[in-house]
């Protein structure tokens, strides 16, 4: 993405896409959705896609990037609303000249080839010659099969086959090697945040098992698999974590799986099916690595690998009541899914563990997908939510209100403690929290670095606290860091200064401070906040001067606001799970 928004120009107004992007948000999203789900039924070899892409009682197209519609995994998505949204001012237009600045090179061609006139002109654009050749590269076979195999390495457990015996219980939960409380750890013991006070009680009657997610400390599964077998810890072994059922074996058997699948389907089939849809032809061009990491790639490999472990994983077990996973409609959980039910366990509940956000696609569907006998198949039969928020997003897409539960907060229940306590806080004391994107952390530093001596001046002390999955540079020196957990932070300052896409912006506004958003100008509005009831109870900056202005010139009192269900006792939770 640009550092500068893209412009358009028309005879007597300049259009910020951006800023139109935002006005227009629900009609670009639906129609995104709606392309999505069209794409699905396309036929191919006198079937739909979507039907070509089952396997062995899985759906590869469930699993797909291009169905994930993740937007933290990659950029195509928010590009191809950009196109979207570009057409539809061009279409309007066209009749007069047009002239459009701060444009992808990709996204000009495919324009220029669509409509093929003079009235457009391009000015100001980048093409580097250095992404394109990355872009060539990702498409490659030889690159999707290397990142594979370094993928699998870095999840195996180099062991000969051998399952652990599980026990029959009552609950299994599925998680991330993440949020686990390192304090205790420390302690060796073991206690993942996501879960907290349901953890406390269904513990000891649960099979537990999460997938390994590399960390600063881990990079290797192997390497917290020989930590743990020098250390003993409450809670956890190896026999925890799903990478101690992909075996070296693994590698040979997904490879000839996908050497068997690629028969189904070829790449350039598929290619020409959109090439000849007039209509869809721009989504393929934008997406080609997406299409092709998923149905001959990189991501192929990985869903045929997760395929396999769910498999292996859920056949020769005790049946289990319940099934509790952490609900993103990430590629493993459709995996998990279609295991779980082909085995015939008990019911599945997806517990949607943080906020819903508006541009959070891979929550989102065409209504007609949520209707359909695909939702019911490669979907948990319940979908827990946390806030009011979360539900009401989910039902506006027509997924069924039988399918949704209302659940406590498992990973925000501090908050209780907080809200209904006084609070003590140090008014001059700012804290700043950094973002997951890189692009937007670096701009929300520099507004930090270029306002750090007005904030001095004030009286303020400045603490900068990263995200925990980035590293940070080019921080002034005057300002203190700290990777302590907000729960523990946020007593200790007034003002909370805030990326657009973290849901610690909730975390702040519940607890009753002063808290800004910072706006990338030049990027979709993230916020949890957006399109909610709460979108206009917070203060949005872009610039230093807006941020500088508001924390002078700011009096009002603040109100904490109700946003998760909170409730220590779970009462919620102990209803759905009969406890």
């Amino acid at each position: 993405m640009f550092n500068k928004s893209t412009t358009i120009h028309l005879q007597d107004k300049k259009i910020n896409l951006f800023e139109y992007i935002d006005k227009n948000s629900n009609y670009l999203k639906k129609k995104y959705l709606d392309i999505v789900f069209r794409i699905s039924n396309l036929k191919i070899y006198n079937q739909t896609l979507k039907k070509i892409l089952e396997y062995n009682g899985y759906s590869l197209w469930e699993m797909s990037l291009i169905n994930e519609k993740n937007i933290y995994k990659n950029d195509y998505v928010f590009k191809t609303i950009k196109y979207l949204a570009i057409k539809e001012i061009l279409n309007i237009n066209l009749k007069n000249e047009v002239r459009i600045n701060f444009l992808e090179r990709d996204l000009i061609d495919i324009l220029k080839y669509e409509y093929n006139t003079t009235n457009i002109i391009f000015e100001n654009y980048n093409s580097s010659f250095s992404e394109n050749i990355k872009k060539l590269i990702k498409k490659s076979s030889i690159y999707n099969h290397i990142y594979f195999f370094y993928f699998f390495l870095k999840n195996c457990n180099f062991q000969k086959k051998k399952i652990k015996n599980i026990k029959k219980k009552k609950f299994f939960i599925f998680s991330y090697f993440i949020h686990y409380d390192p304090k205790k750890f420390y302690k060796r013991i073991f206690y993942p945040k996501q879960w907290s006070y349901l953890w406390d009680i269904i513990n000891k009657n649960s099979n537990f098992v999460q997938l390994f997610l590399p960390s600063k400390k881990f990079k290797f599964y192997f390497q917290i698999k020989n930590f743990l077998s020098k250390k003993k810890f409450d809670n956890l072994d190896e026999g925890n974590f799903v990478n101690n059922n992909i075996f070296f074996e693994f590698y040979i058997k997904v490879i000839k799986d996908y050497n068997k699948y690629k028969k189904k389907i070829n790449q350039l089939d598929l290619k020409n099916l959109f090439k000849k849809n007039k209509e869809l032809n721009f989504f393929y061009l934008i997406n080609e690595e997406l299409f092709i990491s998923s149905f001959s790639g990189y991501t192929l490999l990985q869903n045929l690998l997760w395929i396999k472990v769910f498999d292996i994983l859920l056949s020769d077990i005790p049946k289990h009541e319940y099934g509790i996973f952490l609900y993103e409609n990430q590629p493993w959980e459709k995996a998990l899914i279609a295991s779980w039910k082909k085995y015939n366990h008990g019911k599945l509940i997806g517990y949607s563990h943080t906020t819903i956000n508006f541009w959070h696609l891979n929550y989102f569907n065409d209504p007609r997908y949520n209707l359909s006998h695909e939702f019911r198949r490669f979907n948990p039969d319940l979908i827990a939510v946390s806030s009011e928020i979360s539900k009401n997003f989910l039902m506006s897409q027509s997924v069924d209100a039988k399918n949704i539960v209302e659940v406590e907060a498992l990973r925000y229940l501090w908050l209780v403690y907080k809200i209904y306590t006084d609070k003590k806080k140090t008014k001059k004391k700012i804290l700043f929290l950094g973002d997951y994107k890189n692009s937007i952390n670096k701009k929300l530093i520099n507004i930090l670095n270029q306002s750090t001596n007005d904030l001095i001046k004030l009286g303020f002390d400045i603490t900068f606290k990263p995200h925990p999955a980035t590293s940070v540079q080019n921080i002034d020196g005057k300002i203190t860091q700290t990777n302590e957990d907000l729960n523990s932070l946020l007593d200790k300052f007034e003002y909370i200064i805030s990326s657009n896409t973290t849901s610690a912006i909730i975390e702040a506004l519940s607890c009753g401070l002063r808290t800004m958003l910072f706006k990338d100008k030049n990027n979709f509005d993230l916020s949890p906040l957006k399109n909610t009831i709460l979108e206009n109870k917070i203060f949005s900056f872009s610039t230093k001067e807006e941020l500088l202005n508001e924390v002078i010139t700011s009096k009002k009192s603040v109100k904490s606001i109700s946003y998760y269900y909170l409730n220590k006792d779970i009462i919620k939770w102990k209803k759905i799970l009969k406890i």
